[in-house]
């Protein structure tokens, strides 16, 4: 009974990582939003160090609209002008922030910019037709691949939440033990301050042989 619980607990498990690795692979980031004449529009997702990113994107208009990206350090290092579709992939080369912006330079009222925005990241992003050609995968073979990195990439996923947790965790402790020192000085100075009026009120009495 026992190795049969085990048996149903571990199958539970490796149940849950395949619908994680199969939620991973589904959930695509695409948008469809306006973008109003001379205005910008802004899109940001925090992605970790070294991790592969695909833009895909379409303007309703023609030509499109200027289409630019920031890294964490809102340093721009991509930027094409009057597209009207166009992709673009990089890898990040530090953890944070980065910036996706529309900007629609008509000035009509009329002309407004229709995006259709699509984001890949991470295992979503990669290209498997040359892992195809070298190591001749079947269609099972290359399924169980995109299972594997996806399962590796939920597992760098958890590992990067947990940094994180951690640093603020840190930072919190930080924070809470300068609160404290801050608190215990407040007190030492307020009683110094007590202790010092005290003491000049007395000199100024006796000064005045008030007592």
């Amino acid at each position: 009974m026992g190795g049969m619980a085990m048996q149903r607990g571990l199958g539970g498990v490796c149940a849950g990582m395949v619908a994680l690795a199969l939620v991973h692979a589904c959930c695509a980031s695409i948008l469809q939003f306006e973008v109003q004449p001379n205005s910008k529009r802004c899109i940001s997702q925090d992605v970790e160090k070294h991790t592969l990113m695909v833009l895909n994107y379409e303007s309703s208009l023609n030509p499109g609209v200027h289409v630019s990206i920031k890294d964490p350090e809102m340093m721009e290092f991509h930027r094409a002008n009057d597209i009207q579709s166009g992709k673009h992939g990089f890898s990040s080369h530090q953890v944070g922030l980065y910036e996706y912006c529309f900007e629609n330079t008509r000035m009509s009222s009329e002309e407004i910019a229709r995006i259709k925005f699509d984001l890949k990241t991470g295992v979503d992003a990669k290209d498997y037709s040359e892992v195809i050609k070298v190591k001749h995968l079947k269609p099972m073979d290359l399924e169980l691949l995109q299972m594997i990195d996806h399962l590796d990439a939920i597992n760098k996923d958890f590992e990067y939440v947990q940094a994180r947790e951690e640093a603020m965790r840190n930072t919190n402790e930080s924070s809470n033990f300068r609160a404290q020192w801050f608190s215990v000085a407040s007190i030492v100075w307020l009683i110094c301050m007590g202790v010092w009026q005290t003491w000049h009120l007395m000199n100024f009495f006796r000064s005045k042989k008030i007592f």
